[in-house]
């Protein structure tokens, strides 16, 4: 009771991604424009107030947007689209430690009834809530936006350019399930790394699945096999490991604040870190029992929807 970190059951607003064609440059380039509006919305909506939800919904847009850029990196590497990507995870490193102050209130306020020694360490949390809150208010004042638009413009037309020759889809078919499947495949190896005793083990597999997961959101139109219901199963199977992180970096800070604050009773923190403990334990035990379900995220497709096999020569007609 009163153990368990912030579970992440909201339903985040889906991009409204307009109708495209089958190809692979039509979905990369509606892709683009998407993810950029997405994201330079969710800056808007941050810099008037960033709360919590607004945040976090900046850094899943951040997220969203270097999964699109990766996926166009891997058709027509751009040495000005790494430069923005560079830029926008320098952007989720600077809000990091506001979103998991935000985090960490929100559990800990559900955590005070049961044990009210907590109530210390929420008020040196809305302390640092107000003071971080100020410098993310400066850092979205200096982002870049205009030379990050411009750049991701000049980006796409770059790549209908290279996409307009005729043998080029076939080769960004090819590009883009390989990227799809290397991603899956760097998710699949770090699965079978996790171990039960090593938390890490089971938060660098959160990273990679993460990617993984928008990965296939993008090509969700292209992919056979992938669809709402299966991106719903990922987004649980990325949740449960989710709250194990928090509860880590909970546990963490805590340990941090009780070893550096004198008037805070040592048993009644460690009954916290206890419940704590059990909790995680708990968590755990519920993701490894649905760890396997990775492998059923992924079948290697054998074309794109929508783009035609490629024709059979005379060779290959004369074959059964």
């Amino acid at each position: 009771m009163g153990t368990r970190p912030v579970t992440r059951t909201r339903t985040h607003r889906r991009p409204k991604v307009a109708p495209v064609m089958h190809d692979p440059g039509s979905l990369l380039a509606a892709s683009l424009d998407e993810r950029w509006r997405v994201f330079a919305r969710e800056v808007a909506r941050a810099r008037r107030r960033p709360s919590e939800r607004t945040v976090h919904d900046l850094r899943v847009g951040a997220r969203r947007l270097m999964a699109t850029i990766d996926l166009v990196q891997a058709v027509r590497p751009q040495e000005s689209l790494q430069k923005v990507r560079r830029e926008l995870k320098k952007h989720l490193k600077a809000f990091g430690k506001l979103r998991d102050t935000h985090v960490q209130i929100l559990e800990i306020r559900k955590m005070i009834r049961t044990f009210p020694v907590l109530r210390s360490y929420l008020r040196s949390l809305t302390r640092a809530e107000a003071s971080l809150v100020g410098k993310a208010r400066s850092h979205i004042a200096r982002m870049k936006l205009d030379w990050m638009g411009q750049t991701l413009v000049r980006a796409r037309g770059e790549l209908s350019e290279v996409l307009a020759a005729p043998a080029s889809e076939a080769y960004a078919q090819a590009a883009l399930v390989g990227e799809a499947g290397k991603s899956f495949l760097r998710a699949s190896e770090l699965r079978a790394r996790v171990s039960p005793g090593d938390v890490e083990t089971i938060h660098r597999l959160r990273v990679a699945f993460k990617k993984c997961r928008y990965t296939l959101e993008i090509l969700r139109p292209v992919l056979p096999g992938v669809n709402r219901k299966l991106l719903k199963a990922m987004n649980d199977y990325q949740t449960r490991m989710g709250v194990i992180q928090d509860s880590v970096v909970l546990s963490a800070a805590l340990g941090a604040f009780g070893a550096h604050n004198t008037r805070v009773s040592t048993a009644a923190m460690g009954a916290v870190q206890h419940a704590m403990l059990e909790g995680r334990r708990a968590l755990i035990q519920t993701f490894l029992e649905h760890a396997d379900e990775l492998h059923r995220f992924w079948t290697a497709p054998p074309a794109l929807r929508g783009i035609p096999a490629a024709p059979r020569n005379d060779t290959q007609k004369g074959r059964k």
